[in-house]
C-alpha cells in the first residue's frame, strides 16, 4: 500500500501523510531536496521537467498531487502568474510522463483544485457541473484539472477536489488570523458579505484518503463547506469561539487593490460551494459546522 505525494511537505501534505501512515500505508514524497527516509516515508528527489528518482513509482496504490505556488504569495505580476499556472500543469505533465515512460498504470490520480474555480457569487452555491468563472484565477484551476484529466491514459480513475479555504491550527490562514486578533483588529474587504468556503484540514485529509480507497468516486468534488457563512459571520463566530474581542476592521475595496493589485479579486469576492456531491459518496464530515471546527482548531494551539 503505496502512496506517491507531491507536494508532501506542505501544509496538507504533512497532515495527510500521518493519516496515510496511521492507515498502514507507506507515503512516497517527492522533494526537491534529499531528505533521511523512515519506515513509512521514502522520499525521492524530482526536478519538474527534468528527472524523477528512480523508485518513485513502485508498487503504487495511487499518485496525489498537490504541488502549486502559491495563489496568494505576491503580487500577480506576469512573472508570478506564469508561475503559478505552471507550477499546476507542468507537475501533472511531468508525471503522466514519468508513468509512461516507466510503463505504468496507477490505480486513481488524485489532484488539488480550487473552489475558485466557479466565478465569485454572492447569491449562488456552485455544484460541481457550474460552468468555470472569467479571470485568471479561475483560468489556473481550469487548467490544473484539464491537465489531470490528461492523466487519464496511465490512471484508472482521475478525482479532482475543488478545495475551499482550509482551516488548520498550524501554518494556515486561520494561524494567521488569530494572531492578528491579539492586536484588537480583525480584517474586513469591502463588505464583508462576500462568502467563505471552507473545510477542516482533517476532513479534508479523510476525503482524499475516501478518493484513494473508494473505487466509484471519480471526476470533480467541491472540498468546501459553506452555511452561508461570510467574512463577517466568520469574525463573530471566531469571536464566540475564541472568546475575543476585537474590531472589525473594514479595508474598502480601492486600498485593498492599491495593496495587491489584481490578486485584491480573492479578498473582494467569494464562492459558496455544495457539497452534497461529496456527501453522496457516503462520507461524513467530522466537523460539518464552523463552530466545531473552530472549537477542535482552538484545542489543539
Amino acid at each position: 500500500m503505496n502512496v506517491l505525494i507531491a507536494g508532501g511537505t506542505g501544509l496538507v501534505g504533512s497532515r495527510l501523510t500521518e493519516m496515510l501512515i496511521k492507515k498502514g500505508y507507506t507515503v512516497h514524497i517527492l522533494t526537491r531536496k534529499k531528505l533521511q527516509n523512515s519506515i513509512s516515508i521514502k522520499y525521492f528527489q524530482w526536478v519538474i521537467g527534468k528527472s524523477i528518482e528512480e523508485g518513485a513509482f513502485e508498487n503504487l496504490s495511487g499518485i496525489i498531487n498537490l504541488t502549486g505556488e502559491g495563489i496568494a504569495d505576491g503580487r500577480w505580476t506576469n512573472s508570478q502568474k506564469e508561475r503559478i499556472m505552471n507550477s499546476r500543469t507542468q507537475s501533472a505533465d511531468f508525471l503522466g510522463t514519468g508513468l509512461k515512460d516507466a510503463k505504468i498504470s496507477v490505480p486513481v490520480y488524485i489532484s488539488a483544485s480550487g473552489i475558485n474555480y466557479y466565478a465569485n457569487s454572492k447569491t449562488k452555491k456552485y455544484i460541481e457541473v457550474d460552468p468555470a468563472g472569467n479571470g485568471f484565477v479561475q483560468a489556473v484551476c481550469v487548467q490544473w484539472e484539464k491537465h489531470a484529466f490528461d492523466l487519464q491514459p496511465v490512471a484508472n480513475r482521475v478525482v479532482v477536489l475543488r478545495t475551499g479555504l482550509v482551516l488548520a491550527s498550524q501554518k494556515s490562514f486561520l494561524q494567521k488570523f488569530t494572531f492578528s486578533t491579539k492586536f484588537m483588529v480583525g480584517a474586513v474587504f469591502g463588505d464583508g458579505k462576500q462568502f467563505i468556503s471552507w473545510i477542516h484540514i482533517d476532513d479534508l485529509c479523510r476525503y482524499y484518503i475516501k478518493s484513494l480507497e473508494d473505487t466509484d468516486i471519480t471526476g470533480a468534488y467541491n472540498a468546501g463547506v459553506c452555511e452561508d457563512e461570510n467574512q463577517n459571520s466568520f469574525l463573530k463566530t471566531f469571536k464566540n469561539v475564541y472568546n475575543t474581542n476585537f474590531i472589525p476592521f473594514k479595508i474598502p475595496k480601492f486600498v485593498s487593490k492599491l495593496i495587491f493589485g489584481e490578486m485584491a479579486i480573492l479578498l473582494n469576492g467569494g464562492v459558496a460551494v455544495s457539497h452534497q456531491k461529496m456527501l453522496e459518496t457516503g462520507f461524513e464530515l467530522n466537523y460539518p459546522s464552523l463552530k466545531t471546527a473552530l472549537e477542535d482548531l482552538k484545542n489543539k494551539t
